[in-house]
């Protein structure tokens, strides 16, 4: 029922900046056709002659956030306030471009499309990489009905891209949503959904981009937002391959997930969520979810972490909405698990582009600015990966 739900509610997912198209590349469209099937690397983006602002200097005598955020800087009081729009030029207040299918440029970042074909489907994964050689890999999972240029608008993976040495592959999940140009979801609840077919999906695409980067032994890490970020916790716990750690941002765990994290591999773990989120509770959704704090003790618990959380207030920079960051004392296998909860947040990333929730506040609830779940997500990933 939970699911059908969610289906009603594709058209107002533009709150996390749902759009549709199809596949095809159109006038414009910064990806390139892949006739092949044997992965070549791609070529490596030109130096652009114009580039985006780089962030400005640390005030003297402060702890510098800006290279890589962590909780232990917050709490000495340093300067984190987030970099959304540092690297690569956003769009004027409230437009609608972020909407489109089309991943949007950024100086310095290539973006191409790959089909690829996997434990018997096919479908096509957007590889987007910045100027420099990537150190790690990040599988980004979008949200019910999205498109992946859409969601990579939304979360600002040419941001991410820019700002870290990262490659970011963004599948698009390989089923149609009441039609093929709505979009399509990632099944989630292992007791009742294929759930095991699409992990081997996903392993499929990472080989895929590994190939063409040249990059067998980067660490990878998953996020997910939302339908996205419910795969990411059966993704990471059950990949064939080992993966450092995830970020689940507004997303739910059902009993079915929680027995397989139980019984398959421990990555460190980030999870972003609002208090007042109304399609995925923070406490959870009667007995078929498992509320947020829950979730985080459960990795935890894998952990075999000891000592209670410690935990820092971010500052409040640009909204109202408080963002508290929990983090893990010391574990048995060198990970850290983070929660970060947005008082009276709603359904969304933290940081995601400014005009894409504003025509349906009250309905998926207030976002926030003081925490950016895209470069600030990221760097704890690397830390709860035990770097």
């Amino acid at each position: 029922m939970r699911q059908l739900l969610m289906a009603g509610l594709v058209l107002l997912l533009a709150a996390c900046g749902g759009g549709s198209s199809s596949t095809d590349d159109g006038p414009g469209q910064p990806t390139t056709p892949d006739p092949g099937t044997t992965p070549t690397p791609d070529p490596e983006p030109e130096p652009d002659p114009d580039p985006d602002p780089q962030p400005e200097p640390e005030p003297p005598g402060s702890v510098s956030c800006s290279s890589r955020f962590s909780v232990e800087q917050a709490k000495a009081g340093g300067n984190c306030r987030p970099a959304t729009g540092t690297y690569c030029a956003l769009p004027e207040e409230n437009s609608l471009r972020y909407l489109s299918s089309d991943p949007l440029p950024c100086a310095g970042v290539s973006i191409a499309e790959h089909s690829v074909q996997a434990a018997g489907m096919q479908s096509s994964y957007l590889l987007i990489k910045g100027p420099e050689a990537p150190e790690a890999i990040y599988l980004a999972l979008h949200y019910l009905g999205s498109r992946t240029g859409t969601f990579t608008n939304v979360v600002r993976l040419q941001e991410l891209a820019k700002a870290r040495r990262v490659a970011i592959v963004v599948p698009q999940a390989p089923n149609g949503l009441l039609g093929s140009n709505l979009g399509s979801s990632w099944p989630f609840r292992p007791e009742i959904e294929p759930v095991a077919d699409y992990v081997r999906f996903l392993d499929g695409v990472v080989a895929n981009a590994r190939g063409r980067l040249s990059a067998s032994s980067l660490p990878l890490y998953v996020a997910g937002l939302s339908n996205g970020a419910s795969m990411a916790y059966d993704y990471a716990c059950t990949a064939s391959q080992p993966v450092a750690a995830f970020m689940a941002v507004a997303g739910s765990m059902s009993s079915g997930t929680r027995a397989l994290c139980s019984a398959g591999q421990v990555p460190g773990s980030v999870i972003v969520h609002g208090t007042s989120d109304v399609l995925n509770p923070y406490e959870g959704l009667l007995s078929l979810t498992m509320s947020v704090p829950q979730i985080h003790a459960l990795f935890e618990g894998l952990s075999r972490c000891s000592g209670s959380d410690g935990s820092v207030q971010l500052r409040q920079v640009s909204s109202s909405l408080p963002v508290t960051v929990r983090y893990s004392a010391s574990c048995s296998n060198a990970r850290r698990h983070y929660l970060a909860t947005v008082t009276d947040g709603g359904h969304n990333w933290p940081g995601q582009a400014a005009s894409t929730n504003e025509i349906t506040l009250g309905l998926l609830g207030f976002k926030t600015q003081n925490f950016d779940a895209t470069i600030q997500g990221y760097d704890l990933m690397v830390e709860a990966a035990g770097n």
